[in-house]
């Protein structure tokens, strides 16, 4: 099974979908690891995991929380409104979360 973390921002005060930005890599890219370890070490040590976000069969998405001042090379937070299929292939698994989460997600 695929382990991958989740870390989201607020960008706004209200729950639209343009509101919150996630953290990706330049491919638009979740973090993929085997354990919490690794997100700490590549994200600095106040990097942590929380509850499963999403499960299914083939990947199983860990909320995060990264807390450091600057990113390592390659990642940046997306605006979630600036995502699609065609340019996330963990869309649907993000979009899912992001309901999840309460945001407004048409």
């Amino acid at each position: 099974m695929i382990t991958k973390f989740f870390a989201a921002k607020a960008d706004g005060v209200d729950n639209t979908s343009e509101n919150i930005s996630v953290l990706l890599n330049a491919d638009n890219e979740l973090f993929v690891s085997s354990d919490e370890d690794a997100l700490r070490e590549y994200f600095g040590a106040d990097a942590y995991a929380g509850k499963v976000a999403y499960k299914d069969s083939k990947c199983e998405i860990f909320h995060a929380a990264v807390l450091a001042d600057e990113l390592p090379e390659g990642w940046r937070y997306v605006p979630f409104s600036q995502l699609s299929s065609d340019n996330c292939a963990d869309y649907e698994k993000i979009r899912s979360i992001v309901s999840a989460m309460g945001y407004i997600v048409d």
